[in-house]
């Protein structure tokens, strides 16, 4: 259900908002929401630090979107 959740997001930013580009994060250590970005078709980004934790960020643009925009 997450992964559909953020691909129908996805879609909103995208189609509906017009946006280029879309950021996600999350902490290091979660792979269950790294592997829903990835599978979402975001792509990684960089690591950072954010209150004190380890994150990763992931970034999807429109030209990328698997499902087309």
């Amino acid at each position: 259900l997450a992964t559909e959740l953020a691909r129908a997001f996805a879609a909103i930013g995208f189609r509906d908002l017009g946006l280029a580009d879309l950021v996600a994060f999350t902490w290091t250590s979660n792979a269950a929401s790294r592997r829903v970005m990835q599978k979402a078709g975001f792509t990684f980004d960089r690591h950072f630090e954010h209150n004190g934790r380890p994150h990763v960020q992931y970034h999807l643009r429109r030209e990328d979107w698997p499902d087309g925009a």
